[in-house]
Formats: structure tokens, sequence, C-alpha cells
């Protein structure tokens, strides 16, 4: 029954916003684009895009390593890439694992070892990287997928992947909320893939200058929240406290003409003024794109003025 509900209600908002924008000739508000060799498409289906950029980058010979810029969803565009890569036979072996923002060695070696069903015989971590090593070397093609990271990794020497000179028949596929974090493990820019969420205004051609998606942890650090922001906008901050790093950050954000800031896994109600984001009258060129799973966090507490259900 529910169901039922949810479909008429989504039919019903569909059909309403394609009579709008036929009527009016207005442009959707947010739209999907992908960003490629410094260029950015607009795409009606970048998902598909993206994988089909990214499929074509694991099959050239030169390549090693690729990288996925983004938010949650670059989860789905992952396992889209690695169904593709198993129906097309590309790779004799497929690993991933999931590095988390504070990365566990152990427990990504863990991770690969288990789909390689290998046993390690060495409990330090350093003795386990060469065993990997070793292991995936045995294997002529293989791709590693791994998923949020967070900082940079030793790759080879810290977890035992090989890549590059070291096994050409190895690749390996990063995602990440940072591009600084993917640019940092070398990767050639034209195999850097940005999943964003880019604004348009009356027309087309009217984009954001600056645009970026953060991970809201379930308990929300206002200041790691700052410090991410700040980061990106490359503004260091000259106080500690949070009443002053907000007004610093509020100014540094007043500078940009027209923006996008995407806080993505929202689990309660944060105060955006006292973090130091203007937007709406303080800042009409400044948007804000939340994702929640709770509903009443984007309505009663964050105040939303349009919800989309997904």
């Amino acid at each position: 029954m529910v169901t039922k509900v949810v479909k008429k209600e989504t039919e019903a908002v569909t059909g309403r916003k394609r009579k709008r924008i036929q009527n009016d000739n207005e442009t959707p508000f947010f739209r999907r684009t992908m960003v490629r060799r410094g260029h950015t498409y607009n795409a009606p289906n970048s998902s598909r895009s993206i994988v089909d950029n990214v499929m074509q980058a694991l099959s050239e010979p030169n390549t090693h390593s690729i990288g996925i810029c983004g938010s949650s969803s670059t989860n789905t565009i992952l396992d889209k890439v690695r169904r593709r890569v198993e129906r097309d036979k590309l790779f004799d072996v497929v690993l991933t694992a999931n590095v988390t923002e504070k990365p566990d060695v152990k427990k990504i070696q863990d991770q690969i070892a288990s789909q390689l069903r290998f046993n390690f015989s060495e409990r330090y971590v350093d003795k386990r990287a060469v065993e990997l090593l070793r292991k995936i070397k045995s294997k002529r093609k293989v791709v590693v997928i791994l998923r949020d990271l967070h900082e940079g990794l030793d790759l080879k020497n810290k977890v035992g992947i090989p890549f590059g000179v070291d096994h050409r028949g190895c690749k390996i596929l990063l995602t990440s909320p940072s591009q600084d974090v993917l640019l940092g493990r070398r990767i050639n820019r034209d195999n850097l893939f940005n999943v964003v969420l880019t604004a348009s205004a009356t027309t087309a051609s009217e984009k954001v200058s600056c645009c970026f998606s953060l991970q809201v942890e379930k308990k929300a650090d206002m200041k790691k929240i700052q410090d991410q922001i700040a980061g990106q906008l490359r503004l260091t901050f000259n106080h500690n406290s949070k009443h002053k790093r907000a007004r610093e950050l509020w100014d540094k954000i007043k500078e940009q003409h027209k923006m996008l800031i995407i806080l993505c896994d929202l689990q309660k109600g944060l105060d955006l003024e006292k973090l130091g984001i203007p937007f709406g009258a303080n800042h009409s060129g400044c948007k804000i794109l939340l994702t929640s799973t709770h509903q009443e966090v984007l309505s009663n507490q964050m105040h939303t003025h349009r919800n989309f259900m997904l």
C-alpha cells in the first residue's frame, strides 16, 4: 500500500514537473554532469557516461590507476563497473575493498585475501604485504577497486598491491570524496572522473563557479566540516574557535559568485549559519543540496524548500 502511494505521488510530481518545464520553458535546477579531461559534459544519464569512460580507461594498456571523485553516488557507478568487467571478462580477477576514513591496513589486506581464497602466514602488516604482493602477481590480469579513500595510502609497500611497473596486468580503481587525494596518487588527470551535481539558473549555460560535496558523519563534527570546506576553498583559518572560524568561512564563501555545496547523508539537523555557510537572503548565489535517509530531517529540521524521493 505504501509503495503504491509513493509511486502515485512520484508520478504526479513528475507530471507537474514536465508540464512546468514545457509551459514555462524552464531548465531543471539540478542537472547531473560528468567531468573528464578538463571538460564538463551535460548528460541526462551521467552514470552510464562515466561507466563507459571508466571501462575505456580500464582497457587502455598504459593506464594503471583511475580515480572517481564524488560522494555516495560513486558506489552505484562502481557496482555497474564491476558488473560490466565481469560480464565482458576484461580481467581474470576483480577485487574490492572498503578503505574508510581511518584506514585499517590489516582489514584491507584481509578483504582482498579472502576474495583470493588466501590465508596469511604472517602477523605483521609489512610481512603480510609481501605475501599479498606475491599472490596478486601470480594473477595475469587483475583490477583492484578501493572505495572511499580519504588520505594517501602506500598500496605497494604497506598494503601489498603491485601495479604499474611492478605488475602491468594490475589496474587500480579508486574512489574518494577529495580530488586532491586522488591526484596525490599521481593519477593522470585524463583518468580522473568527477561525479558532481551542477546547478543551472534560467539558462543551461549558467553554471556554478564552485561545486563540492562533503560526507557528514553521524555525529557531525562542526570543526571537521569547516576544515573540509576550507580545504576545497584553499582557505587557512587564522582562529581556533568555531565562532571565529565560521566568520572566516562565511566571508570566503561570500566571495564566490555562484556556488553549490552538497552535504551528504545528514542524520540530524545542522545549523549552517553557525557552521559559516551563507545562503538564501545572506548569499543568493550559494545553493545547498542535502541528502538524507530521513525525510523529517530535511523537511522539519533543515526546512528545505524542495524534496525529492529516490
